[in-house]
C-alpha cells in the first residue's frame, strides 16, 4: 500500500518523507531545502498529515542507517 495513493495526498516523495521524519522523536530539527515554491507547499503539507504506524513502516523500510562520522 503506498500512503499517498490510499489517501490522497503527499503525491510527490518529499512530503512523504517529511511527514515520516517528523513521527520520529529523535529528529527536533528538520532541515528543509527549498529551492522551488512547491517544496515550502511540500513541507508545510508535511506538517498537516499523521501517519498511521503502517504507514510509517512502508516509507521507513528501505532506509538503512549509516554510520555519523566527524
Amino acid at each position: 500500500m503506498e500512503p499517498a495513493g490510499a489517501r490522497g495526498v503527499l503525491a510527490r516523495a518529499g512530503s512523504s518523507a517529511e511527514t515520516a521524519m517528523l513521527r520520529r522523536s529523535e529528529i527536533t530539527a528538520p532541515i528543509v531545502g527549498a529551492t522551488k515554491e512547491r517544496h515550502v507547499d511540500d513541507a508545510l503539507a508535511a506538517v498537516s498529515v499523521t501517519l498511521s504506524d503502517d504507514e510509517a513502516a512502508f516509507l521507513e523500510q528501505p532506509y538503512r542507517p549509516r554510520e555519523v562520522r566527524f
